[in-house]
């Protein structure tokens, strides 16, 4: 499989690699959508995660500010999206692409592990927590293993 230049200096991996970081891309072009359908019914939402009485807290300070988390949740998907379909060549190059996403793939595992632990700490084992640090597990996996095929350029 030929292998893509993501920039001067680096090139997009091939094989298993890439198709990881374009899977762990989909999935985060997927939450980031599903983040913004939350906006049409938050309330509903705030209580199937069991978090409606932080964020009525959150909106008694300002009452736009857990939509815009919510807004800000899935920008944060959608750069993590960017930077893994830019991994895999399928996107304009980005900067430090592999670094950061290396560090994507980091920052997910540790949301997974810190999750798990802390329901574990708390004798608490919600379903719809343990299913985001499953999916959390499953993209820090993904991004590392597609992150560690961006390879240096040889005559870079």
């Amino acid at each position: 499989m030929e292998r893509k230049i993501l920039t001067s200096r680096t090139t997009a991996p091939s094989g298993w690699q890439r198709t990881a970081l374009q899977i762990g891309a989909w999935i985060n072009l997927l939450l980031a959508v599903g983040h913004l359908l939350c906006l049409l019914a938050p309330g509903r939402i705030f209580r199937l995660y069991g978090i409606e009485h932080t964020m009525s807290r959150i909106a008694a300070i300002a009452p736009s500010l857990p939509s815009w988390i919510i807004v800000g949740v899935a920008g944060g998907l959608l750069v993590c999206a960017l930077y893994g379909f830019a991994g895999a060549g399928l996107h304009l190059p980005l900067p430090r692409v592999r670094p950061l996403v290396l560090t994507i793939g980091a920052l997910f595992l540790l949301r997974a592990l810190g999750g798990a632990a802390l329901m574990l700490i708390l004798h608490s084992s919600p379903a719809t927590e343990w299913s985001a640090a499953l999916i959390a597990g499953i993209l820090g996996t993904l991004y590392l293993a597609g992150g560690r095929g961006i390879t240096k350029k040889q005559n870079a």
